[in-house]
């Protein structure tokens, strides 16, 4: 919803099946500078142009005289679409291979069953000889387009907000395929139904299941809201679906999904306790609150019995072990979530994130060389995740290859510009190599990014004092201060740059607060 991938660090990601994802605890670097270490490390698109393609999909639907006509074309629709959709696939999958990017069968058709734009559609009615039988037939012609640009945007959001679009529509294309079975199971029947009863009945069904078909229809629409980040309108959507029917539980879900978005943590907990009471049975209902506890409550037991629970349900559930693996890192049980680890990337040999996240807890066990090679593996698989470059460019920087490292944080900045901790890494980097301007100005960008991490405002004073800029690196000292009044070792520098100044009472005062605190120089 760190990650830990999906996780940027300090929680960089709210990502989240909505929620966010964990974040992971910024690493230190082993260096000390006046007794006190100040580095942090944080582990945690090729392009091509872009152009508009148009396909066109055929779809047939045979209709009983007792159909609807808007939902018969609908249904026709639906299928003309659906072909459209097939061959979109083919040509996804080969823009993204000449990016560099690999994306799973899953990815490929979230990405065109949201983007995909229906540009034109015509219907006309045919009609076909069947068992000596006229039935009327609804024929839809679509013209639809998709964008290569959508790889690209996809590929920047986070991981966990990628896995709620691909659920979502797993759960929508289950519904649709289900409703499809049901229509003609009752086409059958009806066809060899003999008494007027037992074609009232089966009507009745058939109205019922028009009623469903119509329904999924506003999940896809409501889906598609959040798949352009628009959560106000998500929430507002899917408010709308649950006064109608009060039995949608996947409403609930991605209503509580757009809740964390904006910030509405009660409201969303709410929701996924209404699902997971209207569905008991529902592996993901557990995993999205499993990643709410974990991720705003940081109550990670309780993250963690939601993810047993969703495990119990799908053994096979493959972003249940990565989850909980995260939740057992952050209470440092390393072997458990290498475990997790293990079992996520065994279901899915080809989980980016599951090598990313393994490679940071090898990182963390100080296992750098494994780390590598894990963090080496996700980026085979993706080479678009900034956090594995960014997580490898730590590692090596802890090997003390300091190019390796500041090639992987500049490209960990090129795939996300606004990669904090990639700025923060680069110009610690850059201030040990002594070209401080260059640290100024990453720790500057940062800053930008999150002006509220006193990391990185005590990373540019120190850069600032080397430079001998003095009066700069007191205004930064002085913001770390403010943001964190117990810092003794923001007074200790503070105090030696007045002391420089020649201003000797505020140094003395400075100096003696900081021991105060604790500090020993």
């Amino acid at each position: 919803m760190i990650m830990y991938i999906s996780k940027k660090i300090k929680r960089v990601i709210l990502a989240s099946l909505t929620v966010s994802s964990l974040t992971l605890l910024p690493m230190i670097n082993s260096n000390s500078v006046d007794g006190i270490d100040d580095n942090v490390k944080v582990p945690v698109v090729s392009t091509a142009s872009a152009e508009v393609t148009n396909y066109t999909g055929v779809g047939k639907y045979v209709m009983n005289d007792f159909e609807q006509s808007e939902t018969v074309k609908q249904r026709a629709k639906q299928k003309a679409i659906a072909h459209a959709k097939d061959q979109a696939v083919v040509y996804i999958e080969s823009y993204a291979s000449s990016i560099n990017a690999r994306l799973t069968k899953d990815e490929i058709f979230t990405i065109i069953n949201n983007e995909i734009e229906v540009v034109d559609v015509q219907y006309e009615n045919v009609s076909d000889e069947q068992e000596g039988k006229n039935n009327g037939i609804s024929q839809a012609t679509v013209t639809v387009s998709i964008d290569t640009d959508s790889i690209l945007n996809w590929l920047k959001r986070d991981y966990q907000d990628r896995m709620n679009l691909i659920n979502q529509d797993r759960a929508i294309q289950q519904y649709i395929d289900e409703n499809n079975e049901q229509v003609e199971k009752l086409k059958q029947q009806y066809d060899a139904a003999t008494t007027d009863e037992e074609r009232s009945a089966i009507k009745s069904e058939f109205d019922q299941n028009d009623n469903n078909f119509l329904m999924i229809q506003k999940l896809e629409e409501g889906s598609k809201l959040y798949y352009q980040q628009d959560y106000a309108s998500t929430a507002e959507f899917f408010t709308s679906i649950i006064k109608t029917n009060a039995d949608s539980y996947w409403s609930y879900i991605n209503r509580g999904n757009a809740y964390i978005k904006l910030n509405k943590y009660d409201d969303a907990l709410n929701d996924y306790n209404s699902a997971i009471k209207l569905n008991p049975n529902l592996a993901m209902a557990y995993l999205e609150r499993g990643i709410f506890y974990a991720t705003v409550k940081k109550d990670y037991n309780q993250a963690i019995f939601d993810f047993d629970k969703s495990l119990k349900m799908n053994y096979y559930f493959a972003e249940a072990y990565l989850y909980r693996g995260l939740a057992y890192a952050e209470t440092k049980n390393y072997r458990q979530a290498v475990s997790n680890y293990n079992k996520a990337i065994a279901i899915n040999p080809d989980y980016a994130e599951g090598y990313n996240n393994r490679g940071l807890i090898y990182r963390q066990l100080k296992q750098y060389d494994k780390a590598i090679v894990d963090l080496n593996k996700a980026i085979e698989i993706n080479p678009n995740i900034a956090e594995a470059y960014n997580n490898r460019g730590v590692a090596y920087d802890e090997l003390k290859k300091r190019d390796e490292a500041l090639s992987d944080y500049s490209k960990a900045i090129e795939l996300n510009s606004d990669y904090e901790w990639a700025y923060i890494n680069r110009g610690t980097i850059y201030a040990e190599t002594e070209h401080y301007d260059e640290a100024i100005a990453d720790y500057a960008k940062a800053i930008e990014l999150n002006p509220n991490n006193a990391v990185i405002y005590s990373n540019r004073g120190r850069a600032y004092a080397l430079l001998k800029n003095y009066d700069a690196a007191i205004a930064d000292f002085t913001k770390v201060i403010e943001l964190n009044p117990d810092n003794a070792q923001a007074y200790y520098r503070r105090g030696m740059c007045y002391k420089k100044l020649g201003d000797n009472e505020r140094a003395e005062a400075d100096i003696t607060k900081a021991k105060e605190l604790g500090f020993n120089s």
